[in-house]
């Protein structure tokens, strides 16, 4: 008797699991359908990439789950359904937390409609925005004189190639001792060049180690160089690039600075390539008089940089279907000094315009949401990716080579 009451007891609680099971089941197939279509409509890069995507596999278990769950409730075997139930709520968290995208219907970012024109693949449709941090230059030891003569060279390839651009400038030092007006001269060389003034921050500190509050009052005192230069010349400065690109290791300190920078009319500026130029660099002026070792250095940086290009522009097509207009960050330094014209010759070879950065920012690929929180200050592609709920492809970021990364690291460990 009181087998058979245990027995009843034990049926009831598991045809009540069962049924809120179903119930669970009923409305992950609804959110994975809903995201499904939503994808297919909107979003013709997103769609074609779910479907080769464990995304798809996750959605077919969890059918398949439910399926077999009602099956065995109207069979009696409530049990069994019950635990079937379990096994696909362990599905959904699994697909939740390690791949993004199956169990949320998180919007995905803006694309052209399906059926609209969108930019052809081929070179001749490529623009890029140039970007050059660290002004008036990453190197703060290297003399004045030695500065301005590279700056003009570096002018001079701009113009040349007709290139807009946006340089940002660390207000610290540009204002640190008595040859505050040669170096406020230089960024005026830089603005009279057709490139807008950026803030870079006063002291270029990590957001990462840095409260908000203290963060922000840096941004404030490097708002005054750019917002002194551009005024002279009837214009405000537009953009801020943070140091390091770090955005914030927390959604809440990214979200209440990105509302600090809106509330001051400036915009992010982000990128899409970077070619890891400081490396280079550092190893370019390390090997001083060794021509050997600068040329082998420079011929290996021009062909790190069309790999990283080349990176840039499959993730673009991965991402959005086509090639979006690429911003590239670089830095104002030796190395680009005497390299940057080569640069800007293979840009157009690959097919490559020059554009401004806010020509570039107009494409609808940039209001695709930044989906990344961390203490790394990884390319938005990278960001737009997660966003969208895209497998990473951080991993197949290219390197530069093994010698490279090992000499930059025995330099800075010394």
């Amino acid at each position: 008797m009181a087998a058979g009451v245990l027995s009843s007891t034990g049926n009831g609680r598991a045809r009540t699991w069962a049924r809120i099971g179903i119930v669970v089941q009923f409305l992950a197939l609804l959110r994975i359908l809903a995201q499904y279509l939503w994808l297919e409509a909107h979003s013709a890069a997103a769609f074609t990439a779910a479907s080769g995507h464990p995304w798809v596999v996750g959605a077919l278990l969890t059918a398949t789950l439910a399926l077999a769950t009602v099956l065995l409730y109207f069979g009696g075997r409530f049990r069994a359904a019950a635990a079937v139930a379990g096994l696909t709520v362990a599905v959904l968290l699994v697909y939740r937390f390690v791949v993004p995208g199956v169990a949320s219907a998180a919007p995905v970012g803006p694309e052209a409609p399906r059926g609209a024109a969108t930019a052809d693949t081929t070179p001749a449709s490529r623009s890029v925005a140039l970007t050059f941090d660290d002004l008036p230059w990453a190197d703060a030891e290297v003399p004045l004189d030695s500065v301005a003569e590279r700056t003009r060279r570096m002018l001079a390839v701009l113009r040349a190639h007709g290139a807009p651009g946006v340089a940002f400038v660390i207000g610290r030092r540009v204002l640190a001792d008595g040859d505050a007006g040669r170096r406020l001269d230089l960024l005026r060389a830089w603005r009279d060049a057709g490139v807008e003034l950026g803030n870079h921050t006063w002291s270029h500190l990590s957001f990462q180690n840095t409260p908000l509050d203290r963060y922000e009052d840096d941004v404030l005192r490097g708002d005054a160089v750019p917002r002194l230069l551009m005024g002279e010349v009837g214009k405000t400065p537009h953009f801020f690039r943070p140091p390091f690109n770090q955005t914030g290791r927390t959604r809440v300190a990214r979200d209440a600075f990105a509302a600090f920078l809106a509330e001051r009319g400036y915009a992010l500026a982000p990128f899409t390539v970077e070619d890891v130029d400081y490396a280079f660099d550092d190893l370019y002026r390390a090997a001083g008089g060794d021509t050997a070792s600068q040329a082998r250095i420079g011929r290996t940086y021009l062909a790190h940089f069309d790999t990283a290009m080349a990176f840039g522009e499959r993730l673009s097509r991965e991402t959005f279907g086509r090639e979006i207009p690429q911003v590239l960050l670089l830095h104002a330094d030796d190395l680009n000094a005497l390299y940057l014209g080569r640069l800007l010759a293979h840009l157009e070879a690959r097919g490559y315009r020059f554009v401004s950065l806010k020509t570039a920012l107009a494409d609808s690929a940039y209001a695709t949401p930044d989906g990344y929180v961390g203490r790394y200050g990884i390319s938005w592609l990278h960001r737009w990716r997660k966003g969208l709920g895209l497998p990473s492809r951080l991993r197949e970021e290219p390197d530069p080579p093994a010698w490279v990364l090992q000499d930059y690291q025995a330099l800075h460990r010394k």
